[in-house]
């Protein structure tokens, strides 16, 4: 495919089709020792993340006046929660350093 710098102004009968996603193929793996002390890979499946995040937007009910901020390493799983509510509800991700971390009014 191209990259996508030569698809901003393309028309959208131009720009290629990506294939349908199944709603059970991995959307990624944690790994977690669980209550066994042994670490073990756990996929978490497109499926799984949608009705997560929709869970949380009936429960958060963010509005793209809103913006939510992106507080967790990416290498931890709740980082999808912090990162993908607020983009598919139109809503914004503030990324914090450190300091924001510890002090809210930094944020």
């Amino acid at each position: 495919p191209p990259p996508l710098s030569q698809l901003r102004d393309a028309a959208p009968e131009n720009i290629p089709q990506l294939p349908a996603l199944d709603p059970q193929s991995p959307a990624y793996v944690i790994f977690t020792s669980g209550s066994t002390g042994r670490p073990k890979g756990v996929v978490v499946t497109h499926w799984n993340l949608l009705n997560f995040l929709l869970s949380m937007q009936d429960h958060f009910r963010l509005t793209p006046d809103n913006a939510m901020l992106g507080l967790t390493t990416v290498a931890f799983d709740i980082a999808a929660l912090e990162l993908y509510l607020p983009l598919m509800c139109g809503a914004r991700v503030e990324l914090v350093d450190s300091l924001g971390n510890t002090d809210a009014r930094a944020a």
